[in-house]
């Protein structure tokens, strides 16, 4: 068969996707990925802003979470002075001389207890708390939200509209709006988990070993489900429908089409003949 001089290729990517959907969910990729680092090995300003794995003091002491208190007072400005201001560990050693007190900076972290100037209870740390990962998780679901836009354009209306007559199953399982439907049930999902332990830190039970750490490895879990959602999302916007000639045809003449005109468009203009 002879070559075409036109060669059929298909559609690239948009420009809204290469500009805005890509470089966006690369962006919450990194983020996620960041965030499972640990904190000591960040620079200081990544640190100090709440950036990577935040493990606990009783994890970076190597010591139980049922210490005295005035062990943890000796052994913490001597060796996690990197950790924070000697400020901060001041307020954060008054908070954990009490047994409610370690169960919330175990269940909530550090940053309510130590940033967090007008918090005097319980009730108040949670409130902080709950702010933080409500906002996290409504930039996530933004971020999800613009990458799943349904492109605009000619061909993209006509795939889809193609792909309800001849493949009813595939537009409900496959679109862009699929996605968006299962990446806000799966934030929500999360959210709940979230603000339950938020909401309960105080009767929240926790089990000796890995999990009495509840906000360190949390923090993990939550951030590697995440990054996975993302990856998912990734992958489903750049789906072609598979199997369905008549959508490859449409695709292959678009291109094709595009192609000409390019070509044509470079192409000096013919010299006009003479009268």
């Amino acid at each position: 068969m002879p070559n075409s001089a036109w060669p059929v290729a298909r559609p690239r990517s948009s420009a809204w996707e290469e500009g805005v959907v890509y470089p966006l969910l690369l962006l919450a990729a990194l983020y996620h990925v960041v965030q499972c680092i640990p904190a000591w090995w960040l620079p200081a300003p990544l640190r100090q802003a709440g950036w990577g794995f935040p493990s606990d003091v009783f994890l970076l002491l190597h010591m139980p979470t049922s210490v005295p208190t005035r062990v943890l007072r000796d052994a913490l400005p001597a060796q996690l002075s990197w950790l924070a201001p000697s400020a901060v560990l001041e307020a954060l050693l008054a908070r954990l001389s009490s047994v409610e007190g370690r169960k919330v900076y175990l269940v909530l972290g550090a940053a309510p207890i130590v940033a967090c100037t007008h918090c005097h209870d319980t009730q108040d740390y949670q409130a902080y708390r709950l702010y933080h990962v409500w906002r996290m998780y409504v930039a996530q679901a933004l971020a999800l939200s613009i990458a799943t836009i349904t492109p605009h354009g000619t061909l993209p209306r006509l795939v889809e509209n193609v792909a309800q007559h001849a493949y009813p199953g595939l537009v409900a399982t496959r679109t862009r709006a699929h996605w968006r439907t299962r990446a806000w049930l799966a934030l929500l999902a999360l959210l709940a988990v979230d603000v339950g332990a938020i909401l309960y830190a105080e009767h929240l039970p926790l089990p000796p070993g890995l999990w009495e750490h509840w906000h360190a490895y949390a923090h993990i879990a939550r951030h590697t489900l995440l990054l996975c959602l993302v990856v998912l999302v990734a992958r489903g916007v750049r789906w072609q429908p598979p199997c369905l000639p008549v959508l490859d045809a449409l695709q292959a003449v678009a291109a094709t089409h595009t192609r000409f005109e390019t070509h044509l468009a470079a192409r000096p203009p013919l010299a006009s003949p003479r009268s």
